[in-house]
């Protein structure tokens, strides 16, 4: 999917244009291979009921192949699709798959994306705890493996864990780690994970006023994705308890007309 990184539309209409073509030559690679971005590209746009259809037909064929591989890689995207349909007890379980197939192989890097999302998914689940062994599990093998990409899903991942344990020191560094390899990366999917996460730091250090800001600016970003929106609106859903909605709605349209390069800025300069 790379020549079509930031430009979602484009690739959809490339792979819905190939897979017929694929199923006609009965080419079992490529249809895995296309199945698998469609099913990345219907999770990003919230398109769950499609996206799961993909990846569990994209996972079938690869359990055909023998590729064990690929069927970690789509038991691994097809949990976090359960987990942003809440279904956490099929997450967990399709998550369970996934690691013990990834280990399996010692591949270091499968291993550290998949205990990245148990992580998140412990969070969501109240064990914070267990959240931030799994995160440090797997920036450890993120290290390891020399992936920057995966090395700043696992600061962001661990930062996620230690700001419910009120560790907001800890978190700090870890976020800013984060947001400077997603700099570096020119990933501004990746920036935006960073920043909502600042936002909950911020509202858990009593700052709702900034913390308010930055989910206006994720929410209202073109890049954000179903993830980012997911925490969002858990955030705000928790914001809402407190804070009024006239309060609310004054801090998502101040944070709809920020600049993200300037707050990324702002946040690093905090170190």
């Amino acid at each position: 999917m790379g020549v079509f990184l930031g430009d979602e539309k484009a690739g959809r209409q490339y792979f819905d244009e190939a897979l017929p073509i694929a199923r006609e030559l009965d080419d079992q690679p490529a249809l895995l291979f296309i199945l698998r971005q469609l099913g990345n590209m219907a999770d990003l746009r919230g398109d769950l009921p499609q996206s799961i259809e993909f990846f569990e037909e994209s996972i079938a064929i690869a359990r055909e192949l023998r590729d064990t591989r690929s069927v970690a890689q789509g038991l691994n995207s097809l949990g976090n699709t359960f987990g942003l349909q809440d279904d956490l007890e099929r997450a967990a379980s399709t998550y369970a798959e996934a690691l013990g197939l990834a280990q399996a192989l010692g591949d270091r890097g499968l291993v550290s994306m998949v205990t990245q999302n148990i992580s998140r998914m412990y969070v969501v689940q109240g064990k914070y705890q267990a959240a931030l062994e799994e995160g440090r599990v797997s920036l450890k093998l993120a290290e390891e493996s020399g992936s920057d990409y995966l090395a700043s899903e696992a600061h962001w991942t661990i930062a996620g864990a230690e700001i419910e344990l009120g560790k907001f020191q800890s978190a700090r560094q870890h976020l800013h780690k984060a947001i400077r390899l997603s700099r570096e990366m020119g990933s501004t999917a990746g920036i935006l994970y960073v920043v909502d996460h600042y936002a909950r730091l911020k509202a858990s250090e009593g700052d709702r006023v900034v913390a308010l800001s930055l989910l206006g600016l994720v929410s209202a970003h073109p890049a954000r994705d179903a993830f980012s929106r997911q925490r969002v609106d858990r955030a705000l859903a928790e914001l809402r308890i407190e804070v009024p909605e006239e309060e609310i709605r004054a801090g998502l349209d101040r944070g709809a007309k920020l600049d993200l390069e300037q707050v990324v800025q702002g946040l690093l300069d905090e170190a």
